[in-house]
């Protein structure tokens, strides 16, 4: 007997332009004890079913036909204050974004306490032990610490921990996890994996897994569906699906997953140095005690090095908290640097202000990892891509419209896209306009940090294809951050592998990838998902 079964589900909203369909007849099953995958890109309708199983569905979105049985109940039939009491009770969900499910202003304890006093009747110190014993469960170091920590001061990783544990409060027999690994580093990935694994077998959890991602199907799941369009296209064994997949779709995906090949052939090495970074140090100063007093430094950077010459890709991997983000910061001049050199054709950028300052800015610039949050939401696409030509150049409305839509086009839109905002775009869109924008004043350098992390398999495939090819077109240098090590493989020309603030390998691209030397290179690239390892050996 299924454990969760959802039969003909039907969801539908409405829009200004009439009734969409997002979910159209979607039917599957959940056997107890299993972890079960939901695959595919934006939109297709996996996080609304798994809202649809908890009543969540967001207005102006209804079901409109179909049943959701759980324990051979229909939920359905069930009243509202029913359901509400189910949800964290029986069924328990990780969201996709940590940083926003949480409450800032509140701690780890408050938030986990309060889950606790809405739905049970324990004593104060009886629930203070159950939160604290599943934060050590989910492998949080220090588990005090942490229940005294706000959101913000732990790390990406340490947050979807965090999650788990809240999910695990009310003792939920089913888990449904929304992209609980989207942008987490390839190891802090591996542990959330392991971690869900572990609670499968500890705790008798059923877990419906959603992701995007076929390689965490391949090292996690028993059993796949695959939706597309709000449809269910295949179903099956996970192993079955993706040794064998039925459907074109489902080919499709897994054919857009890096095999360690490069987009393009290779160029001849670059022997001009176009940055030069001379013992660059950065350091943060964090305050604690009465009023701040006890100060201490935390050094991000650590006597950095690092030549990147004209023409190339450079790739640059490493996890949460190596400073990749930091490096790219100072780079653009968005933060001082403590000490050191950062040389441009020769010259000293860290010593540049005002006139000089601003003229450098046309020359390098940056595609930031989420284009939702660095694109202004209350601005057309139009005005966000001619922002920085309004800012440098002196333009008459028409010429600024053809430059305008020249850009959109040839980031791969049509030119009607400049009438829309950001809202209105996909995630793959909405960062081609952020590339749009970074090359309005035809720059020599730019920064992509993480600018795939977020996207479906088959959309980063497309954004990365791009990027060649505008790199080609443009004679552009690239410093491409990433935690996605099959994505570096496929564009990099050379690749420096971060930890702690220091580079501890750097080597061309086959080199690090077939005779890593560093004992953590091993580890990132041990750390891949079974499926994009598989692949990139040629065995799949």
């Amino acid at each position: 007997m299924s454990f969760l079964k959802v039969e003909g589900l039907h969801i539908s909203f409405n829009t200004p332009h009439g009734v969409a369909e997002a979910l159209r007849g979607v039917e599957f099953s959940v056997h107890e004890g299993a972890i079960f995958g939901v695959v595919g890109e934006s939109g297709s309708g996996k996080s609304l079913t798994g809202k649809a199983i908890l009543d969540l569905v967001p207005y102006p979105g209804r079901i409109t036909s179909g049943r959701i049985f759980f324990e051979n109940e229909d939920l359905r039939q069930k009243s509202e204050r029913e359901r509400r009491a189910m949800r964290g009770n029986q069924i328990g969900m990780i969201f996709q974004d940590p940083s926003a499910a949480l409450n800032p202003v509140f701690t780890i304890e408050q938030q986990m306490m309060g889950i606790m006093k809405r739905h049970r009747a324990e004593a104060k110190k009886e629930m203070r032990a159950k939160a604290l014993g599943l934060i050590h469960d989910v492998g949080l170091p220090d588990p005090e610490r942490v229940m005294k920590s706000y959101p913000h001061e732990l790390s990406g990783g340490m947050q979807q921990r965090v999650m788990i544990a809240m999910s695990l409060l009310l003792d939920a027999k089913l888990l449904i996890a929304d992209e609980p690994t989207t942008a987490l580093d390839v190891t802090i990935q591996a542990q959330i994996l392991d971690l869900l694994k572990k609670l499968r077998d500890e705790k008798g959890l059923t877990i419906m897994l959603i992701t995007h991602d076929m390689g965490v199907v391949a090292e996690t799941c028993d059993e796949v569906a695959v939706f597309y369009a709000g449809e269910v296209v295949e179903r099956g064994n996970a192993q079955e699906v993706l040794s064998n997949p039925q459907h074109d779709y489902t080919r499709a995906l897994l054919a857009a997953l890096p095999d360690g090949s490069r987009w393009d052939e290779a160029g001849e090495d670059s022997t001009r140095p176009l940055i030069e970074i001379q013992n660059l140090t950065q350091e943060y100063v964090s305050k604690s005690g009465l009023f701040g007093r006890t100060q201490t430094a935390v050094r991000i950077l650590d006597q950095f090095n690092l030549t990147i010459y004209e023409g190339e890709t450079l790739g640059v991997v490493g996890e949460s908290g190596c400073g990749k983000s930091t490096l790219a910061n100072t780079l653009m001049r968005l933060i001082p640097a403590t000490a050191g050199e950062i040389r441009y054709d020769g010259s000293d950028i860290l010593t540049l202000d005002g006139p000089a300052l601003r003229q450098l800015r046309q020359h390098f610039q940056m595609v930031f990892q989420n284009p939702f949050t660095s694109l202004n939401p209350r601005m057309r696409v139009f005005d966000i891509v001619a922002e920085p030509l309004r800012t440098h150049r002196q333009l008459g409305s028409a010429d600024l419209k053809v430059q305008v839509d020249r850009l959109i086009v040839e980031c791969g839109l049509t030119a009607d896209y400049a009438d829309r905002y950001p809202h209105e775009l996909s995630g793959g869109q909405a960062q081609r306009v952020a590339v749009a924008r970074a090359l309005a004043l035809n720059p020599r350098f730019l920064i992509l940090d993480e600018p795939t992390s977020a996207l479906d398999v088959s959309v980063q495939d497309r954004i990365i294809k791009l990027l060649v090819d505008l790199q080609k077109k443009h004679q552009l240098t690239y410093l491409f951050i990433s935690h996605d090590l099959g994505v570096v493989q496929q564009i990099s020309d050379r690749i420096a592998v971060m930890f702690a603030g220091e580079i501890v390998e750097l080597g061309t691209s086959e080199a690090v990838f077939t005779a890593p030397q560093h004992e953590y290179t091993q580890k990132l690239l041990a750390a891949t998902p079974s499926l994009i390892r598989m692949k990139r050996d040629n065995s799949l």
